[in-house]
């Protein structure tokens, strides 16, 4: 049965190949029929089998281009959510956005918090090619604001310690003694000595602060601590200005005023410099070494002519009857002298008319 079967194909084999022409062909045919010579063993005939090559292909039409702009951002934290910019000159467009570049929608993606995001785009519009891309929002730290007082202090049998204010609101400041292990307690110190304190201070996307500083508590001077002043209070003029030595052993001064209008103070070379500047009274409260001293100063106002400041042992100049006055003007003391001497002329020419009349 096997065989009769083969010799059944190989019959029908001249009647194909005769009727070739005849199948119906639409596609173009661009190269010439070859021939397979390759041959296999069969139990009948040898049959050939012809091959074509076809040009199926079309010519794909193109679409033109969007005219599309993409940028990122990079910037320092601020706070403020940030995202990628995507403009196209073309209108009508359909602006995509994705943060794995396979899920596209229109809500454009912002951050705030420091680090590097990109963000993918697609442009679309019918008859017109897709722009597709990328951009990136990068955000960087932003820095601390803050300020450290490590200065020295005397010993007062109170507890000290570094001083820091951080003006950027919502930090964490950590201490330590080692530099290894830190925690929220400033250390604080009461004898005297040199303290190394170390601080980290931190906040989210900001940059982390580390630092140290050596904290200082000196002995008292041998004057235990005393603020020794010539008394408890003075007396200054409108306008003048005096000097109170006060001793704190070396320790350093911080003066307070009750009323700046009245008076103004300044500390140099271990006096208070005092200046009068309108009458009143004021208190001025010295510090040092942990000790507080009120001194009282009275403000007295400026007279322009002092009769207690008259020397009355030496006879006066002739033409002006005043000697010793305290003035920087010699112009005021000629002008005083006339007016003294024209009171005195008055009070005799008075005195002499009393005397006619008695007569």
């Amino acid at each position: 049965m096997k065989k009769k079967k083969v010799v059944g194909v190989s019959a029908l084999l001249p009647l194909v190949l005769c009727n070739f022409a005849a199948l119906p062909v639409h596609a173009e045919v661009t190269n010439s029929q070859t021939v397979d010579t390759s041959t296999e063993e069969t139990n009948a005939e040898c049959q050939v089998i012809y091959k074509a090559t076809y040009d199926f292909s079309e010519e794909i039409p193109k679409y033109p281009e969007l005219d599309v702009t993409a940028y990122g951002y990079e910037g320092i934290y601020d706070g403020k959510s940030h995202g990628i910019t995507v403009d196209c000159k073309t209108e009508g467009v359909t602006i995509l956005y994705s943060t794995d570049g396979k899920t596209y929608s229109t809500k454009k993606p912002e951050y705030k918090n420091v680090g590097t995001y990109v963000t993918y785009y697609k442009v679309e519009k019918d008859g017109y090619t897709t722009a597709t891309g990328s951009a990136a929002v990068k955000i960087t730290e932003a820095k601390i604001e803050y300020e450290t007082d490590d200065s020295p202090v005397y010993y007062d049998g109170g507890k000290h310690g570094i001083k820091i204010t951080v003006k950027t609101e919502g930090c964490k400041i950590l201490y330590s003694t080692d530099g290894i292990n830190y925690s929220t307690e400033n250390p604080e110190y009461t004898e005297p000595g040199t303290y190394m304190v170390y601080y980290k201070i931190m906040k989210d996307n900001y940059e982390t602060v580390t630092g140290s500083g050596k904290f200082v508590i000196k002995k008292n001077p041998s004057n235990n601590n005393k603020i020794v002043l010539p008394g408890t209070g003075g007396t200054v003029k409108v306008g003048e200005t005096i000097e109170v030595p006060v001793d704190t052993g070396g320790n350093p001064i911080e003066v307070e005023v009750s009323d700046p209008d009245a008076i103004s103070v300044t500390v140099k070379n271990g006096k208070l410099v005092i200046t009068g500047l309108k009458k009143g009274m004021a208190d001025i409260t010295v510090k040092s070494g942990g000790k507080t001293v009120t001194y009282r100063v009275k403000v007295e106002g400026s007279e322009l002519f002092d009769f207690a400041k008259i020397d009355s042992t030496s006879p006066p100049k002739a033409g002006t009857g005043v000697s010793n006055v305290q003035t920087g003007d010699e112009s005021h003391i000629l002008f005083y002298g006339a007016m003294l001497t024209a009171s005195l002329f008055g009070l005799l020419r008075s005195s002499g008319r009393k005397e006619k009349r008695k007569t």
